[in-house]
């Protein structure tokens, strides 16, 4: 065993809440503002936690449609070198393994996510995962809009407070994997989400700055109602009152986070290809 092996250690998630700061500084290109991070590892559950000697590097991984995904590893740029990620990455993988997981990803770590998998561009985590087998499965993009960006609203409008179980049970219903997120929009003051009702009943609704700061989603419509005679505009509604919230917010753009329907997007506001993230996948089961 490694000296940086024997230096791993399991934390709980509050270890890591106290020193978001120093997480985020470790981050090469688009770090996670401190509040990110500790929305993050306050509000996912079944998380796992490690740090690496002396404090230098962390790591989490949580459960993900039967893996272990990571959602965060750095390492400081003065402690790079010594093996600390190597180390925190079997401790990842060995847990994984022990607990019933196929595969460790990076990437889909939805829905307390930081990025949609390993940004393109970022070359030293790319090497350190090929090197250790870790080979590409998917792309994930993101689009960016100009703001402010004014869009026909339509009936959308801010949700209220005591919207939050309505958008939950309209989730339920139609969009099972959003409803955490879209349930976390209203844990600020005033709720990070745009809602569309008729006659009393949720149609639609569009999210903001809930897994991160200043980006967009997620974003759902009846699915009887997004094409064809159905059409009413809830989308692009909604999709206005959040890009407005947003421009309140200070923001001069909005990052549309791992898209979809990406021609919708471009068409209506006019969003264009950002960034691309592409996930890796190695397996660990026996």
């Amino acid at each position: 065993m490694s000296a940086a092996s024997a230096g791993v250690r399991l934390v709980e998630p509050e270890a890591l809440l106290e020193r978001a700061s120093e997480l985020s500084a470790w981050c090469d290109l688009d770090p996670p503002t401190v509040r990110d991070l500790q929305c993050s590892l306050r509000r996912d559950h079944d998380q796992m936690c490690w740090v690496g000697p002396g404090g230098e590097g962390a790591m989490v991984v949580v459960r993900c449609w039967g893996s272990a995904s990571v959602k965060f590893l750095a390492v400081p740029a003065a402690a790079r070198g010594r093996g600390i990620g190597a180390a925190l990455l079997d401790a990842g993988q060995g847990w994984a393994a022990d607990n019933g997981c196929q595969n460790v990803m990076f990437g889909l770590s939805a829905p307390g996510y930081l990025w949609p998998g390993v940004e393109l561009g970022l070359t030293t985590m790319e090497t350190f995962l090929t090197g250790r087998g870790y080979r590409e499965v998917m792309w994930a993009v993101n689009q960016i809009v100009e703001l402010p960006v004014d869009l026909p609203r339509g009936r959308a409008r801010a949700a209220r407070a005591d919207d939050v179980e309505q958008v939950a049970a309209f989730c339920q219903t139609h969009y099972a994997h959003w409803e955490t997120e879209a349930r976390w929009s209203f844990d600020e003051v005033s709720p990070k989400c745009a809602v569309w009702f008729e006659a009393g009943e949720l149609l639609g609704f569009a999210c903001w700055s809930v897994t991160r700061e200043g980006w967009f989603g997620p974003m759902a419509t009846r699915p009887d109602l997004r094409e064809g005679r159905s059409l009413r505009g809830i989308g692009t509604g909604t999709l206005g009152v959040a890009l407005k919230g947003l421009a309140a917010d200070g923001y001069r753009s909005a990052e549309i986070s791992w898209v979809g329907p990406e021609r919708f997007y471009a068409r209506v506001a006019g969003a264009r290809a950002h960034r691309a993230f592409r996930v890796f996948e190695h397996s660990v089961a026996g």
